[in-house]
């Protein structure tokens, strides 16, 4: 650590260590904030999925095709549409954190439901 500390403070003052100490908290707080909204969504739906079997059949094919969709996907898409706009890249890159969540979060709660 103490090399490692050296290293780093070598080109880098306190204040931009701490400035990048800050965003990175300021980070990690988007990140809890858009999984709780997930979760917040996808957790009810998931529940009613795997506890009734008919909309199970019927849904889960469509989910597991919408996953097999990898969110980087969209990032061209999305950054072309945030550049065109000269929309706040940290608002609108959250939709897209989303997105990458909500399958992990659908799957495991149908799974967990229904087992």
């Amino acid at each position: 650590l103490y090399f490692v500390a050296k290293f780093i403070f070598s080109d880098v003052s306190y204040t931009q260590a701490l400035q990048v100490v800050y965003l990175g908290f300021l980070t990690s707080i988007r990140v809890m904030v858009v999984l709780l909204l997930s979760s917040l969504i996808w957790v009810p739906i998931g529940v009613w999925v795997g506890l009734n079997p008919k909309a199970s059949r019927l849904i889960q094919p469509i989910v597991q095709f919408l996953a097999g969709f990898p969110a980087n996907l969209f990032f061209p898409i999305v950054v072309i549409v945030i550049v065109k706009y000269h929309l706040n890249v940290n608002i609108w890159i959250s939709p897209l954190m989303i997105l990458g969540a909500q399958w992990y979060i659908l799957f495991n709660v149908v799974a967990g439901t229904v087992a």
